[in-house]
């Protein structure tokens, strides 16, 4: 038998081409830059929200209630001068009690109230003058002093517990057989006191006083009704502070609104 051959083109393997040193170092670098960058951009799945949606939503939440903020601002000054108010109103209640009824009694001085507006504006009507005892010698020409007077349409100075009283400025210091006397006039006055005031009737020099208290003494002397109203007034604004201030504890009520759903979620399929 004759053998016979095939008549194709014999298989033979393709050739590769060889890949360089420098071309695998060059792909090994590209590679490793690849995966710094998708380091840097951070894991991306389907729940990462959009960049310009993701900005939007922190800006919503940041961006502060303007009437929610005017509101603490005002709060805040009014609890702050509330508070003042109320020290200083204790703080000056103290001052003037011990003022007016404490030193008094430790030093023998007698607490007056002003009556008439011929000692301003030194003197406003309605002060509560101090005067304490003083000897004749140590009285001094410009000094007030407070005096007995017989003439009861010159009182001045009104104490139920002693004579007519007046107080009026020194203008001058006489000595005469009988002992000093003192020539007095009121500020406001055009001509002096007539007659002069004798020492025995001196009942003291003015040490200080406190202006427009007066009112206030005669008021708690006639009846405690001015104390109640302002008592009652402070109480109420300081509930309508206290009403406000656990009001503006309540966070705000949050504005929900639903998002669109998309054509085809949710529906009825049609």
């Amino acid at each position: 038998m004759r053998s016979t051959r095939h008549a194709g083109r014999a298989f033979r393997p393709r050739k590769e081409n060889p890949v360089s040193g420098d071309d695998q170092a060059r792909g090994a670098r590209e590679r490793e830059g690849e995966m710094v960058m998708d380091n840097r951009l951070g894991p991306l799945n389907d729940d990462t929200p959009p960049l310009g949606e993701s900005s939007q939503n922190i800006q919503e939440e940041e961006q502060p209630e303007p009437r929610h903020r005017k509101r603490s601002v005002l709060l805040r000054i009014l609890s702050a001068l509330f508070r003042i108010t109320v020290v200083v109103l204790v703080l000056g209640s103290l001052v003037i009690v011990f003022s007016v009824s404490v030193l008094p009694r430790i030093t023998g001085a007698q607490a007056l109230i002003v009556l008439s507006g011929s000692m301003e504006p030194a003197l406003p009507v309605g002060s509560v003058v101090i005067a304490g005892p003083v000897e004749p010698h140590e009285i001094d020409v410009g000094d007030i002093i407070t005096f007995t007077h017989a003439d009861p349409a010159q009182t001045e100075v009104a104490n139920t517990t002693t004579l007519p009283l007046v107080t009026h400025r020194v203008i001058d210091i006489e000595t005469t057989e009988e002992g000093i006397v003192f020539h007095t006039q009121g500020d406001a006055n055009t001509v002096p006191d007539e007659p002069p005031v004798p020492a025995a009737d001196v009942r003291g020099k003015v040490w200080y006083h406190i202006p427009y208290f007066g009112y206030a003494q005669q008021a708690m002397v006639q009846g405690p009704t001015a104390l109640y109203v302002l008592a009652g007034l402070l109480f109420v604004f300081g509930i309508w502070l206290l009403s406000v201030a656990l009001s503006d504890d309540e966070p705000p009520a949050e504005n929900t609104q639903q998002s669109p759903q998309p054509v085809g979620e949710g529906g009825d399929g049609n």
